[in-house]
């Protein structure tokens, strides 16, 4: 299972959400891997997904090895995408850069063995 545990802090307007847990988002962070890390979630959860709007980064990370592909959906002006994390709960995440217009609303949500799981998150870029 992957760990989140390289403290960090909130940098502007981000969002978190968790598979199996609740969107949470909080003053002190943590993060496996990519830029400052703006929210950590739950440990015991299937995965979780990201946003960052300083250089509009988006991840997703598998968190457990049950055999069921952990991705998510993100979208903002009418462009849907889906990030994968193409190595399951193994380290490393999925992560795509995009280049999205500051103040654009972003949305997305997890997907689970190709399923999608809950509401839409909004967040700003």
């Amino acid at each position: 299972m992957k760990r989140f545990n390289r403290a960090a802090t909130i940098a502007g307007t981000s969002a978190v959400l968790a598979l199996g847990g609740v969107l949470t988002a909080l003053p002190a962070a943590a993060a496996e891997e990519g830029p400052a890390a703006t929210a950590v979630t739950p440990a015991a959860v299937w995965g979780v997904a990201w946003f960052e709007p300083y250089g509009e980064h988006f991840y997703v990370c598998d968190t457990d090895a049950d055999g069921k592909g952990v991705g998510a959906d993100i979208r903002w002006n009418g462009t849907t995408r889906h990030v994968g994390d193409a190595n399951g709960s193994k380290d490393g995440c999925g992560h795509k850069n995009y280049d999205i217009a500051e103040g654009t609303l972003v949305q997305f949500r997890l997907t689970w063995d190709d399923v999608p799981q809950g509401s839409w998150v909004d967040t700003y870029a």
